[in-house]
Order: C-alpha cells, then sequence, then structure tokens
C-alpha cells in the first residue's frame, strides 16, 4: 500500500532531502502566521498609547502574578501589612499590621481585607495570585481597548488561530514518522530520519511556547517602558515601577525588602513574561520612573 504512494517509495537521501526543504518552509510558515496572531486586535493608533497606573503596566508585563507581586509591596511599603519570613515548617505570610489607606484601590482594598481576615495567624503568598486576579477585569478590558492586548475570552477564541500555524509542521511530522515505520519494516536505516523527526517536534514545540500574549503595539509599548531612560525621578515611585516592570527582580536592590524577592519568586508563579533585567539595572531609577510616571507615585495612588 505504502510503495503506491510515491513520496514513501523514496529512496532515503532523497526523502530526507524532500523532508529537509520541507520543513525549513513549513517552520518559516508558521513563524511567520504565529507572529501575526494578535495583530488583529491591535488598533491604528494603539502605537500612541502611554500607561501611567502600576497595575495597567504590571497586567501588561506579566499577567495576574506581577500585578499581585505589586499590591504586595504597595500595601508593605505603605505599612499596612508585614511580611513574614519562611521559618522551619511555616511558609512566608502577610499580616495585617496597619490600617488601610483612604486612597487603596479596589484590587489593594481587596487583598487588605483578606490578609486583614487571617489575623494574626497571615495569609500566605501562594493564595494572593488568585485573589487579584478577580479584581482584574477592567485593566485587562481597557488594555484590550487600547489595542495592546486581547482579552481572556478574546484569546480562548484565538485558538485556532494560535494552533493553525502548526498543522504544517505536524502534517510533516506524520509524513516522516510513516516514511519511518516504511522504512523500518524494509530493514532500511532510520537513524537521520529519526534525528529529523526529533529536530521538528521540537521545533513545533518552540513555535507553540512562542504564542504572545500581547498585540505588536503591546510589545513595542513594553520595550520603550523598559528601555527609555528619564532623569525626573519622585520619591517612592522606583520600587513599584520596577516591580510593575520588571517583577520580583525590581524588589532585590531594596534593602527595606530584602529577602521578599526570593519568596515571591517561590511563592507567587510567574507568567506571561517573565522578570528580565533587561533595560534597567540595581538602581532601576530613571528607566522605570518613565515608564511608570507618576502613576506609581506612594502609598494610596488610585
Amino acid at each position: 500500500m505504502t510503495a503506491a504512494i510515491p513520496l514513501l517509495d523514496m529512496k532515503g537521501p532523497q526523502f530526507l532531502a524532500f523532508y529537509a526543504l520541507a520543513f525549513l518552509v513549513a517552520l518559516a510558515w508558521s513563524i511567520w502566521r504565529r507572529s501575526r496572531a494578535n495583530n488583529r486586535f491591535s488598533h491604528a493608533d494603539a502605537g500612541d498609547v502611554t500607561l501611567n497606573d502600576p497595575y495597567e503596566i504590571a497586567y501588561l508585563a506579566g499577567g495576574a502574578p506581577r500585578c499581585s507581586q505589586v499590591a504586595v509591596v504597595r500595601l508593605i511599603k505603605c505599612g499596612a501589612v508585614e511580611w513574614q519570613r519562611a521559618r522551619l515548617f511555616r511558609e512566608s505570610k502577610l499580616v495585617a499590621t496597619g490600617n488601610a489607606e483612604a486612597g487603596f484601590n479596589d484590587i489593594e482594598r481587596t487583598l487588605y481585607s483578606s490578609i486583614k481576615g487571617y489575623g494574626k495567624k497571615g495569609m500566605p503568598l501562594n493564595g494572593i495570585s488568585l485573589l487579584v486576579a478577580t479584581r482584574l477585569s477592567g485593566v485587562e478590558s481597557k488594555l484590550a481597548k487600547l489595542g495592546l492586548r486581547p482579552t481572556a475570552s478574546e484569546s480562548n477564541g484565538r485558538s485556532f488561530s494560535i494552533n493553525f500555524p502548526l498543522i504544517l509542521l505536524i502534517l510533516l511530522m506524520l509524513v516522516g514518522i510513516t516514511k519511518l515505520m516504511v522504512g523500518v519494516s524494509r530493514d532500511k536505516p532510520v537513524g537521520f530520519l529519526v534525528l529529523f523527526l526529533i529536530v521538528t517536534f521540537v521545533a513545533a514545540f518552540l513555535v507553540a511556547a512562542s504564542a504572545g500574549k500581547l498585540t505588536p503595539a503591546g510589545k513595542n509599548l513594553l520595550g520603550r517602558m523598559r528601555t527609555k531612560a528619564n532623569s525626573v525621578t519622585t520619591a517612592g515611585d522606583e520600587t513599584l515601577c520596577a516591580v510593575a516592570l520588571l517583577g520580583v527582580t525590581g524588589v532585590a536592590y531594596d534593602a527595606t525588602l530584602a529577602g521578599l524577592d526570593d519568596a515571591l519568586r517561590k511563592e507567587i508563579s510567574q507568567i506571561g513574561n517573565t522578570s528580565s533585567s533587561s533595560g534597567c539595572s540595581s538602581g532601576c531609577s530613571s528607566g522605570c520612573s518613565s515608564g511608570c510616571g507618576s502613576g506609581c507615585g506612594g502609598c494610596g495612588g488610585d
């Protein structure tokens, strides 16, 4: 039956040459289609957008976990809660030690109320992301309206667009596997074909993993905020801006939060864009302040 299919009846070197060429074409097409998956969510004027709210910046950079990190740092810096380090047989926790600020936004009020409800025993860090995620619909909607990223429902609806670029690579793998079975049945050497199949599988995995959450405008804005320097910085902005843009890396330089970066890294999972030191060094004052601006100012900024 397979001998009736010319492609599967090719001699080994001929099939490998065909497979290599088909792989390059399929890979190039897959990468191109994947890069365009979020284009339809962009707006014509999205390139002129600026963000000032630290939670909007954090959601753009790292989703709900990044917003959780910002909220935790905000409450600690304001003195509303205290972080208790992990000890033997005890995990890291947050304990309410002060009063809620009048200017707390909905995210901060919700988190503070939950922490206070735990009393002296404290709230574990690993439960914060899910709690904060329930208060981010407005932030998500605004970023979507600005053309910076699709909403979660839109992302679910684009699943076909996201997975469609993999079709050629998957079909090529199926052809290769079938040819492998033919070669084995004929006692032919198949080592190179096995290697090609492994390379194809890895390439398909990497293409699948490269599905970005941001539109081109969102990526460009995030890149500009991370790299643009501004000499004007106000006290209290640096830490929140750094956390919003860089995640847990942003608190590593703050002596008052020593060790919290490790606790957040371990107990609040990372999604979307991971923490990176690119764009800001340990001081992180100029680049981060240019991204956040006055929106990160102090405690209680809404």
